[in-house]
């Protein structure tokens, strides 16, 4: 008689696997594995005290993580990034330093750097006092948002045993060898020199489907070919929870098995305008879809939207919302990173009048290109404020 121990041991312990989405989708609809992101998320605001240990993080998980805390704080008692690796991005650092404001603001705890290359990845969350759940795996913060593009593999803990050595991890070697990000920003921060990856810099390879980048002839070209006689100029409005700050908007509400409701946070980089009535009256406004250049060369599509295509001049006010068409965060990627390669703005934190202003520009201006079917050249360059 073979006995297949292996069996045993799979049922005799409450582990599964979580799969990241793109995983998951190759998978297909087998119910044994949940997606990661899923998972976090929930456990993310069923819990009180929340602590995290990973290599590596990104802007948009950090600015996730932090509307996530932001929209449902209520929820915490506690929460903790540890940190294990170098940075790769100054953007990456200001998030974190945002992140870190907050927690320290609400009594929650501190984003920390561990002192050496922590590569683990390790979340553990508590209720009541005593730990109910854990991940060990491949998946970094990165990990925590559907959208990530890596096929990773991670264990859900619940066994009581596995959860202690957990906890053993954190108390013994996680938190003895680190230090709150602000009290190390002297050493690791500043040694370290950032590896600027393009993919994550360029809008180009950032938004591949939707970007291209003109080559110097072609952009001259555009520019040669400006109709300036019919110029449409937004003066840029910053309302603290929408248009460009929709981020700090209240996010997709969602329930839980139990009833109990949480939000959803929105990107930091989903960002729109919203014109006014005299602005959409006026002959110089850009049609329902339209193609730009930017001032800095790049080309992706735009649309005005809130209506149904055909009845603009029956109802104009409805085509309001500026905005990128295809993915609605390239527009906020593009006018942000002006404002963010300028030093004036930093990941995870509004647009003021105060942040244009020092910008020196809040007039976004789209000018047709004569001779080009609905091309329009957009230009937020700074200076020369109305």
């Amino acid at each position: 008689m073979i006995i297949d121990y292996r069996c045993e041991v799979r049922y005799s312990l409450p582990m599964k696997i979580l799969v990241s989405d793109i995983a998951k989708k190759v998978i297909g609809g087998d119910k044994r594995f949940e997606v990661f992101a899923d998972v976090f998320d929930e456990a993310l605001i069923s819990h009180d005290e929340v602590s995290i240990a990973v290599g590596y993080v990104t802007e948009d998980t950090l600015n996730h993580l932090t509307a996530l805390v932001r929209e449902n704080n209520e929820h915490f008692k506690s929460l903790n990034l540890y940190m294990g690796m170098e940075w790769n991005r100054k953007s990456e650092k200001e998030a974190a330093l945002s992140l870190d404001q907050l927690l320290v603001n609400l009594g929650l705890g501190r984003v920390h750097e561990i002192r050496g290359r922590f590569h683990g990845k390790i979340y553990l969350f508590r209720r009541d006092n005593r730990s109910l759940l854990a991940t060990v795996g491949s998946s970094n913060l990165s990990g925590t948002l559907a959208s990530h593009k890596n096929f990773e593999l991670d264990i859900h803990i619940e066994d009581q045993n596995t959860l202690i050595d957990c906890e053993t991890l954190f108390e013994k070697l996680i938190i003895p060898k680190s230090k709150a990000i602000e009290e190390s920003e002297d050493d690791k921060f500043n040694r370290v020199k950032y590896r600027i990856d393009p993919d994550e810099t360029e809008l180009d390879k950032r938004y591949p489907s939707f970007v291209d980048k003109l080559n110097d002839e072609k952009f001259a070209q555009v520019r040669r070919s400006l109709d300036h006689q019919r110029t449409f100029s937004h003066k840029i409005k910053c309302p603290a929870k929408s248009n460009l700050n929709t981020y700090f908007g209240l996010g997709r509400r969602q329930e839980m098995a139990d009833g109990r409701i949480w939000y959803r946070p929105r990107d930091f980089y989903e960002a729109e305008l919203i014109l006014r009535a005299e602005e959409i009256k006026s002959p110089n406004v850009p049609p329902v879809r339209f193609k730009v250049v930017t001032d800095d060369g790049y080309e992706f599509d735009m649309k005005r939207s809130g209506g149904k295509v055909g009845t603009e001049l029956e109802n104009p006010r409805v085509f309001k919302n500026l905005q990128s068409d295809g993915d609605l965060h390239i527009f906020g990627s593009w006018i942000k990173g002006k404002l963010m390669d300028a030093g004036v703005l930093r990941s995870a934190q509004p647009v003021t009048e105060e942040v244009l202003d020092r910008y020196g520009q809040n007039v976004l201006k789209l000018i047709p290109v004569q001779d080009e079917n609905n091309l329009w050249f957009m230009d937020f360059t700074p200076g020369n404020n109305p």
